[in-house]
Parts: structure tokens; C-alpha cells; sequence
């Protein structure tokens, strides 16, 4: 029942947004794993098409050293090389195959059978990837969440998802966004939702 908000959404990708990174509320109109309630739209698929046709749809993105997706990289689908290997790795992937294993995989903790998902429906409760430094989203919470205060083997993760101004959510309707500098740094930004009218 998204599909205007969804198209007006699409339309920003290559002016007011330069990259989509695929998710999984993208990946059923594309073919890919669905869920209860959710139902591909013709409309939707296409401007999804549209907009992989243009390279402005992808699964990973590599900024300054850091690894950005739809739910982040699990241990079980880690890929040695440098965040910006691995983003390759994975755009030719789905290119390739779009249900590899590392797109397709539910993992248990979102009632899947895989131990852990792949990119586009990893939950931030899972092993990640600490390999590179990464930056997800797809698990919301009151806060945003990061390995920062562990015991790091080498990469930083960071999860942002604070419901993305969904009102329903209990602790209210906030964003979170990351600034990273070309030297890596990341800080992180919290935002409160205000309603803008987009374009159509």
C-alpha cells in the first residue's frame, strides 16, 4: 500500500540521493526473497529497473574506506579483501546472480532458515564482518548501535536505523545518518523527522 510513496522516493535517486542501495523491501519487486504482506508492483519494479539501468541501484557502496549496505555483511558471508574489493565483489555478484545466497539468505533471527542473512536482510543481532569497517541499517532501535566500545580484531561497525520516521515506533521519530570525512572518520548525525514534500 506504499506504491506512491515508494515511486516519489525513486524518483530522487540521481538528484536529491546519487545511490540506492538495494534492501530488502526492494528486493521482491527485483524478483528476490519477499515477506508476509509485502507484494511486488509493476510500477515500482520498473523505476527499480530504471534506475539499475542508470547504475544508481546497487547492493554495496564503498565510501572512504567503509563499507555501506541495505543490513551489513555477516561473518558468514564475509569476503577477505578492503571494503572497497568487497563492494565490487558484490556488485558484480548481483549483477551475475541477484538470488546468490549472499542477497537471498533469511537468517534465523528474521524467522529464515539461513544462520545468518545475506546484505539485504542481515540482522544487526548477528555476527558481522569485522574484517572492514561497515555502515547498515534494516534492524530499527531506540539507538543507534556500534562495536566502538568492544574489543576490536580490526573493523567498526555501525548500525543506524532508528525506524526511519515511522511513527508507530515507540521511542518517537528520528533518523540517523553518517558524515564520513575522506581520512575514515565517521561521525554520526541524529536528526528528528519533519514531513517534506517531495516531488512527484
Amino acid at each position: 500500500d506504499s506504491e506512491e510513496e515508494d515511486l516519489a522516493c525513486l524518483r530522487t535517486v540521481g538528484t536529491w540521493i546519487d545511490v540506492l542501495l538495494v534492501g530488502n523491501h526492494e528486493y521482491p519487486h527485483l524478483g528476490g526473497t519477499g515477506f508476509w504482506g509485502y507484494e511486488a508492483d509493476e510500477e515500482v519494479a520498473d523505476e527499480l529497473a530504471f534506475q539499475e539501468d542508470d547504475g544508481l541501484l546497487l547492493p554495496a557502496y564503498e565510501a572512504y574506506g567503509w563499507l555501506l549496505t541495505h543490513a551489513g555483511l555477516s561473518h558468514m558471508h564475509g569476503w577477505d579483501g578492503d571494503a572497497s574489493e568487497i563492494a565490487s565483489y558484490l556488485q558484480w555478484t548481483w549483477l551475475d546472480d541477484p538470488l546468490a545466497p549472499v542477497f537471498s539468505d533469511v537468517g534465523r533471527a528474521r524467522g529464515g532458515s539461513s544462520p545468518e542473512g545475506g546484505v539485504l536482510w542481515s540482522d544487526c543481532s548477528e555476527p558481522r564482518w569485522t574484517e572492514v569497517n561497515q555502515v547498515f541499517g534494516h534492524t530499527p532501535a531506540s539507538r543507534v548501535r556500534s562495536n566502538t566500545g568492544q574489543d576490536l580484531r580490526r573493523g567498526t561497525w555501525y548500525c543506524l536505523d532508528l525506524g526511519g520516521g515511522k511513527l508507530r515506533m515507540s521511542w518517537g521519530s528520528r533518523l540517523a545518518g553518517a558524515w564520513i570525512s575522506a581520512d575514515g572518520s565517521l561521525e554520526v548525525v541524529e536528526v528528528e523527522v519533519v514531513e517534506v514534500e517531495v516531488p512527484r
